[in-house]
This record gives structure tokens, sequence and C-alpha cells, in this order.
């Protein structure tokens, strides 16, 4: 009894030292998100809207799982950049109205996408 104590307060002892895995987290300037969105080939979600689209945003992405992911921000025109599998990338535009995010991912390949989006 006394080695299962010992085991499981060792292994909990490593869990709480353990670093948290990399990832997007709220900043002072988050106004949407942190989020995680998964996605099938070739699906599209939107992520963020704001109607009149009165506010200046900078959007975070990191790709993850079978294809790259496509980034759209509608606002003072439209910016799209496409965020490799594996990679972070922003965007930022005056005036948003919507972000989309697209999963370029082929066939059966799914898309894990973590995103945050932040005032400008």
């Amino acid at each position: 009894m006394k080695s299962n104590y010992l085991a499981l307060a060792s292994a909990l002892s490593l869990a709480i030292a353990a670093p948290a895995v990399a990832g997007l987290t709220i900043g002072g300037f988050t106004i949407a998100g942190p989020g995680k969105t998964n996605l099938a080939a070739a699906i599209s979600a939107t992520i963020y809207t704001n109607n009149p689209g009165n506010t200046d945003t900078c959007t975070t992405v990191e790709a993850a799982g079978d294809g790259a992911v496509r980034l759209t921000v509608v606002g003072d025109g439209t910016g799209t950049i496409d965020v490799a599998k594996g990679t972070t990338a922003a965007l930022c535009r005056d005036n948003t109205t919507q972000i989309d995010l697209t999963c370029l991912a082929v066939a059966s390949g799914k898309c894990l996408v973590q995103w945050r989006v932040d005032r400008d």
C-alpha cells in the first residue's frame, strides 16, 4: 500500500512540476478565444463576427493536424494568409467584421486550429 501511495505522490509531483503545453493564452487585449476548432478538409468556420465592424483586430492562429489552415479577416478590405501545419501566424485588419478559418487538408485530412482574436 505504501508503494502505491509513493508512486501516486511521485506521479502527482511530476505532473504539477511539468510545464504547461505550449499554446495561446488570454492576453490583455483578447476579445475572443483562445479557442480550438477542428475542421475536416475543405470546411470553413466563422470564429468571430462584429457588426458594425468598429474594432481593429489581430488574429493569431496555430495550425496542427493534416494540412495548412487559411485565415481570412474581413474589415477594411479582406486579408488572407495560409498557415502551414506546425506553425503560427497572425493577421491584423482595421474595422473587422468577420474572421474565418478554412482547412486546406486534402481528402480525409483534418485540421486542428488554435486561435485568438486581440484588439489592435
